[in-house]
């Protein structure tokens, strides 16, 4: 535990706390350097403050109270807490600050807007953008310390991470194909579509995510094609090649492409059950500043709600309807 947050609690908290962890109050005294009796009145002490019992009356040795179990461990927390922001200062004031930070591919616009909120704070910022697989590569490298993606890192036990978006896909086809298919196709529709359905990279992490999706739920597609592009997907789509699902925040990075250039050559439905959900997330390493870490979730929760999903009540609002935005709990 850090000196200067120690330093935060009063003479009687330290004393209480060393106490409730030991549950010895003559190890306590020796801790202290003070004698037993002097202990003892520093829980006394704290209990007037509290107007609280926190040691049982006449019990020996000496046993905490219900209430101060329960203060034991609200304290613990807090203290934790301030050991966070405590090194945080530190690491803020040790060194030039930088945010080294990569954004997926549906995320692109996203990251200028996101980056434009946070980016003044800052002496350096490095921003990329890519495949989750990419991305992951440049996180375990440590070429960047924070992505946004679908897919956690091979090593998820020296990271931090927050999920603020789980969003459905539609079902994305050729005009044509739309006149042959009810107004709500189910899987077996869309298998004997007589059109291949187009992958995302097979052995991309985002690729491996929809198959073991797929195959849990025994959906199968016999031909296919792979593509690691969303736009080249829509392209794909657009002439005919064949359909595919893309998520609600895939539409909305290829709006522009969408609106002005295929509009007139892509039907689009909702998915059907079972239905996938893609969880994007906040990743860090696990010395990321947590206030920043914080900051950035709050950033990336409030533009995916004001923006993108701003946009998919007015374009699909039955997609929007399902999409799940999550914000930071403020005791991160």
């Amino acid at each position: 535990m850090s000196d200067l947050s120690d330093n935060l609690f009063s003479d009687s908290l330290k004393v209480f706390l060393h106490f409730a962890q030991h549950r010895n109050l003559a190890k306590t005294a020796e801790a202290f350097g003070v004698s037993l009796s002097s202990a003892s009145r520093q829980i006394r002490k704290l209990e007037a403050t509290l107007k609280t019992d926190l040691i049982v009356a006449g019990k020996r040795p000496f046993t905490l109270t219900p209430e101060a179990r329960h203060f034991y461990s609200a304290l613990q927390e807090i203290r934790h807490e301030l050991h966070n922001a405590v090194d945080d200062l530190k690491a803020g004031s040790s060194r030039a600050k930088s945010l080294r930070i990569g954004f997926i591919e549906s995320y692109t616009q996203a990251s200028a807007e996101i980056l434009h909120e946070t980016a003044s704070d800052f002496d350096a910022v490095l921003n990329v953008t890519g495949t989750t697989d990419r991305l992951s590569d440049l996180f375990e490298d440590g070429e960047i310390d924070a992505v946004v993606t679908s897919e956690l890192p091979t090593d998820i036990n020296h990271v931090m991470r927050m999920t603020f978006l789980r969003e459905p896909a539609l079902v994305v086809v050729p005009k044509f194909l739309a006149k042959s298919l009810p107004p709500s196709p189910n899987w077996n529709n869309l298998s004997f579509c007589g059109l291949p359905y187009i992958f995302s990279y097979k052995r991309s992490r985002s690729g491996k995510s929809l198959v073991s999706f797929l195959t849990t739920n025994g959906i199968t597609f016999h031909s296919r094609i792979e593509v690691d592009n969303i736009g080249t997907k829509l392209g794909l789509i657009a002439r005919s090649r064949g359909w595919s699902l893309i998520p609600v925040s895939s539409l909305f990075q290829n709006r522009t492409l969408i609106d002005n250039v295929l509009l007139d050559k892509l039907a689009f439905f909702s998915m059907p059950e079972p239905a996938f959900k893609r969880r994007l997330m906040l990743v860090a390493k696990k010395d990321f500043p947590r206030a920043l870490f914080r900051n950035l979730s709050q950033t990336l929760a409030d533009y995916t709600q004001n923006t993108i999903l701003a946009w998919a009540r007015i374009r699909f609002p039955a997609a929007a309807e399902k999409t799940e935005i999550y914000h930071p709990d403020l005791s991160f």
